[in-house]
């Protein structure tokens, strides 16, 4: 084990200090007021490397982020109207196979 828990603690806490300004509020949303112990339990699943524990929280912090980005994306893409956008590509699918058929019929003659 090599370092004392809190020393590890310490050292992690100082290590997600460095991260950047967006990194640290998803961070102080995935705490919820307690990063000490949010912290331990990274460093817990890591049998206290605090290495790999950082690895964890980083890896963890950008999921959050990836997660938030998708869930903007549904909300940008939900406020249209689906509807309008499943008729407009069916009536142009349509427009094109009644031209086509009208190509065809008019080689015949």
């Amino acid at each position: 084990m090599g370092i004392c828990n809190q020393d590890a603690i310490k050292q992690l806490q100082s290590m997600i200090e460095n991260v950047n300004k967006q990194q640290k509020i998803t961070f102080q949303n995935m705490h919820q007021g307690y990063p000490t112990e949010t912290l331990a339990k990274f460093l817990k699943a890591r049998d206290w490397n605090v290495a790999k524990a950082h690895k964890m929280v980083r890896n963890c912090i950008c999921s959050v982020q990836c997660k938030q980005i998708k869930e903007v994306d549904g909300q940008i893409l939900s406020s249209f109207s689906h509807t309008r956008v499943y008729h407009g590509v069916k009536n142009h699918v349509t427009q094109i196979r009644l031209e086509g058929l009208n190509f065809k019929e008019s080689m015949r003659k």
